[in-house]
Parts: structure tokens; C-alpha cells; sequence
């Protein structure tokens, strides 16, 4: 029997340690405590209103990232260049950071202000799904501008020929090629707008009942040391997140036969 490589062994341990850190809740947070957090109804409006509001800021920041990755994607200009940086560099910014910033938009800067005095979205659901989809918006970007990296300018070239070029090639052509793609980087930004927790604290409150999502309910059982009932909201997190994850996988691999039969890949 052939010894495993270093590289193996490696990759090996990082998977384990992974799923380790993944099922760690599991083993303070017992079926009774995860079927008592989600019969009660703070927790339960709290999966709903972090499951209503990340498909709503998911579904926005997929929208708003179409062009621009198609843009970045199929541009080699400074232009492209420039968003392409920008959007890396919100990427890697702090969640709580970001919402700082887009505060003092909302509060101190023209005509951001005027729109707030008159739409009131600071400490209202609204700003959770600002929140979200500010935060989200990055990883859509570079997930779609991805997708769309992996349709050859070949195809680009094609169109033209019958006199598609812009918008109508990417509306008719570039768009049903991309979808399983474009249906994948919405379900990463999903799993991640659940998640999300600074920018939604600094924008909506942290006030159960109302703008109290998931994961701040975990929060808050952690503040007051009640680490059982946060464990089961976790692992509730948890397999949402395996869900969302197989669902991607599974639409990855539609892409990957769809360019394939095309005999692009």
C-alpha cells in the first residue's frame, strides 16, 4: 500500500479540522436544545426574517454585479482595472467598517441624508437588507466576474456577427449560458448574507423581536452565557449552510457540462 503524499496528509488534515470546527456546536447543543430554540418564537423569527432578508439583499447584489463583472470580465481597460481593485478592496474590508461608513453616508452626507430623512432605513429590517447586500455585493462581484471569464470571447465574436454586441449580447447569449453560474453566485451570497453580522449590527440594531437576525441571536445567547442555546443556533446556521453548499455544487457542475457540450471547456 502506497504512503500518502505530505500534500495529501495536509490537505487531509485541513478537511478534518474544518469539519471539526464546523460540528463543534454539536456537541454541547443536544436535539432537545435545537428543537426548544426553534420552537420558540424569538429564534423562529429570527431564522426567518435572516432567511427573508439575505434572498432579498442576495438577490439585489447578484443584479447589481451582473454588469459590472460582465464589464471587468470582458474589458481590459483602466477602467476595468479600477473596479476590479475597488471591489476587491471592499472584499476584504471589515463588515463593521463598511457599516460605519455607509452611516455616516446616511446620516452626514448630501444627498444621502435626504434620501434616509425620507425613506427612514437606519434601525429598520430595510437596513438589514442594506447591510447585506453591501456586504455581499463584493463576493458577487468576483463570483460572477469568474463566470463570465469562463465564456470565451470566441462566443463574443460570434454574436457580432449577427449584430449582437452590449447589452443584447449579454441579455440573449451571455446571460442563459451563464446561469447556473449566475444561480450559484446568488446562493454563496445568500449563505453569506446570513451570516453577516457587523454591518447589520452598526446599521439595524440588535433589537430581538424586530431586527434581531440569526446571527446576532447567537450573540446574544453568548452574552449572556448561554452557550447550549447558541451552539443549536449555530448548527441550525450550520445546515443551512451544507444545504446551500450542495445546491451550489450541484449547479457548478451544470455550468461545467453546459460549456462542455458547447465544446468550450
Amino acid at each position: 500500500m502506497d504512503r500518502p503524499s505530505p500534500l495529501a496528509i495536509i490537505v487531509t488534515g485541513l478537511a478534518l479540522l474544518t469539519l471539526m470546527i464546523a460540528l463543534a456546536p454539536a456537541t454541547i447543543a443536544s436535539p432537545r436544545a435545537i428543537i426548544e430554540v426553534l420552537s420558540e418564537d424569538r429564534f423562529r423569527r429570527a431564522l426567518l426574517l435572516s432567511l427573508a432578508t439575505s434572498m432579498a439583499s442576495a438577490s439585489i447584489a447578484v443584479l447589481l454585479s451582473i454588469p459590472v463583472a460582465y464589464y471587468v470580465s470582458r474589458r481590459n481597460s483602466s477602467l476595468a482595472r479600477l473596479v476590479s481593485s475597488l471591489h476587491l478592496l471592499f472584499l476584504g474590508l471589515p463588515p463593521v467598517g463598511l457599516g460605519v461608513s455607509i452611516l455616516i453616508l446616511l446620516r452626514h452626507l448630501s444627498p444621502f441624508n435626504l434620501v434616509e430623512d425620507r425613506v427612514n432605513i437606519l434601525f429598520t429590517l430595510k437596513a438589514i437588507v442594506v447591510a447585506q447586500a453591501a456586504v455581499v455585493a463584493p463576493l458577487a462581484i468576483s463570483l460572477l466576474t469568474s463566470v463570465f471569464s469562463y465564456i470565451p470571447r470566441t462566443l463574443d465574436e460570434l454574436a457580432s456577427l449577427y449584430g449582437l454586441q452590449g447589452t443584447g449580447l449579454l441579455a440573449r447569449i451571455l446571460l442563459p449560458v451563464a446561469l447556473p453560474g449566475i444561480a450559484g453566485a446568488w446562493i454563496l451570497s445568500l449563505f453569506r448574507a446570513i451570516g453577516e453580522f457587523g454591518a447589520t449590527l452598526v446599521l439595524a440594531g440588535n433589537t430581538p423581536g424586530y431586527t434581531e437576525t440569526l446571527p446576532l441571536a447567537i450573540y446574544n445567547m453568548i452574552s449572556v452565557a448561554d452557550i447550549e442555546a447558541a451552539g443549536a443556533l449555530l448548527l441550525v446556521t450550520v445546515a443551512l449552510g451544507v444545504v446551500l453548499l450542495l445546491v451550489y455544487t450541484r449547479l457548478q457542475a451544470v455550468l461545467s457540462r453546459r460549456l462542455e457540450a458547447l465544446g468550450w471547456e
